[in-house]
């Protein structure tokens, strides 16, 4: 199930990407998405009762700080109660901006993936890109969620 949270990026500076060129960032309010989730269970009814797994969608949601997130996840459950993964896009620097608690909150209340936009290693290229941070904080960041129970090693390794 997708579930909106954002509209545009919050960097929005990348060279290669176009999708939100003329989209300024906007957080749905939190009633915005109460009507959203209230309007999926109510159309899907007892579907609705095996939805398990949501994906946060909107370009960015990870921009949003751990209390944001940790309320529409709340609310989320309350209209889905069986959802027990969480999962969005986000940029490594929306993950270096929150605490190791904020992401252990996070992991408790079923954030269990994050899929983060590491298009190069190389701290050149990604300059080129204008991607707004640096291989160095990609591997730093990723280290940071490895520590704190996340799997994936690919992005850990000193390459």
């Amino acid at each position: 199930m997708l579930i909106p949270v954002t509209k545009g990026c919050t960097h929005n500076k990348c060279t290669f990407c176009n999708m939100y060129q003329n989209v300024t960032f906007h957080m749905w309010s939190l009633a915005e998405v109460e009507n959203y989730v209230a309007e999926v269970r109510d159309r899907y009814g007892r579907l609705a009762e095996s939805i398990d797994r949501v994906y946060l969608v909107g370009a960015d949601p990870f921009a949003l700080s751990a209390e944001k997130l940790l309320e529409r996840i709340s609310l989320i459950k309350k209209y889905l109660p069986n959802v027990a993964v969480i999962t969005m896009y986000a940029r490594t620097d929306n993950i270096a901006h929150k605490t190791d608690e904020d992401l252990k909150r996070l992991k408790e209340a079923g954030v269990n993936d994050l899929y983060i936009g590491v298009e190069c290693g190389l701290n050149d290229v990604l300059a080129d890109l204008n991607k707004g941070y640096s291989a160095d904080e990609d591997r730093r960041v990723a280290a940071q969620v490895r520590s704190l129970g996340g799997n994936d090693r690919r992005l850990c390794e000193d390459r």
